[in-house]
């Protein structure tokens, strides 16, 4: 079922830069092993669940981010994993995502 999946979200990014029959002829098992050689140092975790923890610890950090905002009383326009912040705040961001690694592993582990 995910190859399944996984083929027609492929064949749709691809329709976007190439013709349909060029699409549907994609070979799958090749298209995956180049994207593992490419990722050489971490295609180890391919195919054994960590996305989803990554998921989790990108969105406890960007909890924490937003929360780190309000309690600062300072306006930001959250974007997807991205934060538009006062330029003269530009610092902050960056700043609560240091610290909000460190909340988002220990939260994560426990």
């Amino acid at each position: 079922m995910a190859c399944t999946n996984a083929r027609k979200l492929i064949l749709l990014l691809w329709e976007e830069y190439f013709s349909e029959k060029e699409a549907k002829n994609i070979d799958i098992k090749n298209f995956v092993e180049g994207i593992k050689e490419i990722h050489k140092p971490t295609n180890h975790c391919f195919h054994k669940g960590y996305g989803i923890v990554l998921q989790r610890v990108n969105s406890l950090i960007a909890e924490y981010v937003l929360e780190f905002f309000a309690e600062n009383h300072e306006l930001y326009l959250c974007v997807h994993d991205s934060f538009i912040v006062r330029e003269s705040k530009s610092d902050y961001p960056q700043k609560a995502m240091d610290i909000a690694h460190d909340y988002a592993l220990n939260n994560i582990m426990s």
